[in-house]
């Protein structure tokens, strides 16, 4: 941050891109969700997955997280299941099975394909990877989508922490770079 400030100083870094260095030197780690087709089962030839989305994308414990899947339906679909299971560190932690029509709109009909799904994260829930698997299955049994999403959970940000801190810096900072 020392080399930041003396550029800005010597007029060697415009202001936008100091803003972006020091967000960049603030910010933390990248974000670390992610999601893939699971890797013991056969792309399905019922749907086809574009968009995964998890928010926020770097959930902490006591947060609601909200996983949203988009695709395409390749079947009409009156009645299903979506089988949840839950890794914490490689280890199985929970599993549920819910009905399809409560997280989608049914019947699911050829086309469009969105499934929407909110998981409270208690106070409790221990900081660290997770991989939640979502395989969804018609009535039939015939199966539409089965999804591994990797994310972090982060320790909740207590106020006066290290993080809380590290960003009124980084704040107050570019408050001063816009007005210069």
């Amino acid at each position: 941050t020392i080399l930041v400030f003396r550029l800005i100083s010597k007029g060697i870094m415009g202001a936008w891109s100091a803003a972006v260095v020091v967000l960049a030197l603030f910010a933390g780690h990248a974000s670390a969700f992610d999601w893939k087709p699971c890797a013991d089962a056969p792309k399905s030839p019922y749907a086809d997955i574009e968009k995964v989305s998890l928010s926020p994308e770097e959930p902490a414990a006591g947060d609601t997280v909200h996983f949203a899947i988009d695709g395409t339906a390749k079947i009409d679909v009156s009645a299903g299941s979506l089988a949840i299971d839950v890794q914490y560190v490689g280890l199985p932690i929970y599993s549920e099975t819910r009905d399809l029509c409560d997280m989608a709109s049914c019947p699911i009909t050829t086309g469009d394909l969105k499934i929407a799904y909110d998981q409270y994260l208690p106070p409790i829930v221990p900081p660290g990877p997770y991989i939640v698997t979502m395989n969804a299955s018609d009535s039939g049994g015939k199966q539409l989508l089965c999804l591994e999403i990797d994310f972090d959970v982060k320790p909740p940000d207590f106020p006066g922490s290290q993080k809380s801190s590290r960003l009124s810096q980084a704040k107050s900072l570019l408050r001063g770079v816009a007005r210069a």
